[in-house]
């Protein structure tokens, strides 16, 4: 749905764009009910009927969270690997080798920082015995791990 909703939302606002039509259609992609959505395009049809019969044409399951056949688990879009691609800066035009080993070196590399950050905030606080014990275990294991 990404790029069909993108593609969506930019023709709309171009027909139809103004602040107060492009806050109605996000409410209206984001009804969670049949009855929801029904009320919100209808206020968009009070407001400006052509832009409200613009989307009745559109197939709601496409675009509307209430009608979409999966589950969207709060994103409104289908690629959501992108999202994670440009936050660990992979490049998927990589060989697929060598794109699990950056994905590993990146999981890794935050890890450290996580790790580092830990540490340097639990400076002078004594570790039971138990604790130092799961740490190092969780030490060797780790380093026993390769790509």
């Amino acid at each position: 749905m990404g790029t069909l909703l993108f593609s969506l939302y930019q023709n709309f606002k171009s027909k139809f764009g103004t602040r107060l039509t492009e806050q109605h259609f996000w409410r209206i992609v984001n009804a969670q009910s049949e009855v929801v959505f029904t009320t919100r395009l209808l206020a968009l049809e009070q407001q400006k009927p052509e832009a409200a019969n613009y989307l009745r044409e559109i197939e709601r399951r496409l675009w509307v969270t209430a009608f979409f056949p999966g589950k969207r688990y709060g994103h409104n879009t289908s690629n959501i690997i992108e999202i994670y691609n440009k936050s660990r800066h992979l490049k998927s035009e990589l060989p697929i080798v060598d794109l699990l080993n950056q994905i590993g070196y990146s999981s890794m590399a935050t890890r450290f920082k996580c790790l580092q950050q830990t540490e340097s905030s639990l400076k002078g606080y004594p570790f039971t015995s138990i604790c130092r014990t799961k740490a190092q275990t969780s030490q060797l294991w780790a380093q026993s791990n390769r790509v």
